[in-house]
């Protein structure tokens, strides 16, 4: 390739970074990614309203940054892009707020009476009693979603059961448990 050619294709490509996207185009560009946006966030996040609030942020994102955004990439890429990046903050930030919770936990923990510690252990070695007469499979599912923190399809996809089966094993044992932790 020639030295013209070469700075012809640069001039063309510079050119078309610094065309400035209109409101138009930007509605259009949403009417046509955001569904498919949204379809990406809902499957990574299983939240309905975080997926919806995440969308919403692809796209102010992008307006914030339409002037810096390279036309000659495709823009599906780019959009997807920044749905993931937020998608991994979203998970950063949560991973951040569980932590906080536990240090908390553990703080009250330590500010208990030894009459409040000595009841609380005595239900946490009930608890683990009547955990251990569950069915393995039932007592494999709630500990992945009390102990663990897993959500009901993260639970399902991992055992290669349905999301209704880890409801109903979830269901069962805190009924059980809920007996025969409160009985009179």
């Amino acid at each position: 390739m020639n030295l013209k050619k070469l700075a012809l294709l640069k001039a063309e490509k510079k050119e078309r970074r610094s065309e400035s996207i209109s409101i138009e185009d930007f509605e259009d560009i949403y009417n046509q990614y955001s569904p498919k946006i949204f379809s990406l966030c809902l499957h990574r996040l299983n939240d309905h309203e975080v997926a919806l609030d995440t969308v919403q942020e692809v796209f102010e994102k992008f307006w914030k940054r339409k002037d810096s955004y390279d036309s000659s990439r495709p823009l599906e890429n780019y959009l997807i892009t920044i749905a993931k990046n937020l998608i991994i903050d979203h998970y950063k930030k949560n991973s951040e707020r569980q932590l906080e919770q536990s240090e908390e936990k553990t703080q009250n923990i330590h500010s208990m009476s030894p009459e409040d510690t000595l009841i609380c252990d005595e239900q946490k070695n009930l608890a683990l009693s009547i955990l251990k007469k569950f069915p393995s499979r039932t007592k494999q599912i709630f500990l992945l979603s009390r102990k663990r923190g897993f959500k009901n399809r993260e639970i399902a996809d991992s055992l290669a059961v349905s999301e209704k089966s880890v409801e109903y094993h979830i269901a069962k044992a805190l009924r059980e448990m809920k007996v025969l932790l409160f009985r009179p």
